[in-house]
């Protein structure tokens, strides 16, 4: 009669058997290598943007007393690109009580994530020891945003743009550079240093525009996320025109005409704008030339809504318009210049010196005219009296 085993004895066999199976080969064939572990790890850059390229750096350390001799190491991902995966097919053994670190070069040709490349170490005693390692891609870039800049700008008028530099990335960037790009402005500074730009952080720049002609500008912060180079972009139009609440002389009540050997203009100037105007000068300029008693009239400073009298003094040739100039500065001290047509009689400046001359003639004309009266009517009297 054969016996059958019990079914205790089945189940007591099975996981002796699952036991030895499941029982790692170093443990078995190189029980030096348990002594081996993963130490450290680190990403660089932290967060890698897509198709940037980083490094793995991964450090093991033997803790045993014996050198374990190691065939090779590598990197195992589907979403990483390894780039020298063959830089460690030999790498020999590792001391007692020491460590080695091994670095892999991957580039991020996943899109935007968290992968987990594994890191496989094959010992030549048989066995490995592997371990998964986070690698995160965001490509996030810098911010620019403005922080204050004028209502308005003006034609060659110097400004103020006041920009902030944020890294909303999980990592610090470095080497920031923040540079304007324009062919309708000029910029005191042809660049702004910013350097390190922590993760979560910003940095404020300055730049100092002049606009002259219609268009924009590009403002551009170049950086680096690891040793990749990145860009970010920022566009601002600088159209200038005329502030809305800026000083604004006009003139009125205009008269000219011919005084003291000299052509005149004369009228108010008042400021309808809303803010004061400073250093008002009024003058001519050609085909008038500026003439003494009055070459130009210094007003001075007008405040909104207020006016002054003015006369100025010119010779010309060319009758007709003459250019009235209006000069004056804002608070800021930047210089501005207004021109008003004038129509003037329409005698010269040289017929009326030839008038002026004429008239002082007039009298030595008629003396000359009553001394020859007078000898004419003597000489008759005298013939007439001989006879």
């Amino acid at each position: 009669m054969k016996h059958i085993p019990s079914i205790k004895g089945i189940m007591l066999a099975a996981l002796i058997i699952c036991a030895l199976l499941l029982t790692p080969a170093s443990a078995i064939i190189n029980p030096d290598a348990t002594h081996i572990s993963i130490a450290s790890y680190t990403v660089e850059p932290e967060a890698l943007m897509q198709y940037d390229t980083g490094t793995i750096t991964v450090k093991v350390t033997n803790s045993g007393t014996s050198p374990v001799d190691i065939r090779r190491v590598t990197l195992f991902s589907e979403d990483l690109l390894l780039i020298n995966e063959r830089s460690y097919d030999t790498v020999g053994a590792i001391g007692p009580s020491t460590s080695r670190e091994f670095t892999f070069s991957v580039k991020a040709a996943a899109p935007d994530g968290i992968y987990y490349p594994k890191y496989y170490m094959d010992f030549s005693a048989g066995g490995s020891l592997s371990y998964l390692i986070p690698v995160k891609v965001q490509s996030t870039p810098l911010e620019i945003s403005v922080v204050s800049e004028p209502d308005e700008y003006k034609k060659d008028v110097e400004s103020t743009i006041k920009l902030s530099i944020g890294n909303p990335r999980d990592n610090r960037v470095t080497g920031v550079v923040v540079r304007p790009v324009s062919d309708s402005a000029e910029f005191t500074q042809n660049s702004y240093f910013v350097g390190e730009l922590e993760a979560n952080k910003n940095a404020e720049v300055t730049f100092e525009v002049t606009p002259y002609s219609e268009g924009g500008v590009q403002f551009i912060a170049d950086y680096r996320n690891g040793i990749n180079h990145h860009e970010s972009f920022k566009t601002l139009n600088l159209n200038p025109g005329t502030g809305k609440k800026d000083a604004d002389p006009v003139i009125n009540n205009i008269e000219s005409g011919f005084r003291d050997g000299a052509q005149y203009i004369a009228g108010d100037v008042t400021n309808a704008g809303l803010k004061i105007a400073k250093s008002v000068i009024v003058t001519t300029k050609s085909p008038a030339k500026p003439t003494e008693p009055n070459r130009l009239y210094v007003v001075g400073e007008l405040e909104p809504d207020d006016f002054s009298s003015f006369e100025v003094t010119f010779e010309t040739d060319e009758p007709g318009e003459i250019p009235l100039i209006v000069e004056y500065k804002d608070e800021d001290g930047n210089s501005y210049s207004k021109e008003f047509p004038v129509k003037t009689d329409t005698y010269t400046s040289s017929k009326a010196k030839t008038s002026d001359a004429g008239d002082e003639g007039m009298p030595v004309m008629i003396i000359i005219l009553i001394v020859v009266v007078i000898a004419a009517v003597g000489g008759i009297i005298y013939h007439t009296w001989k006879k």
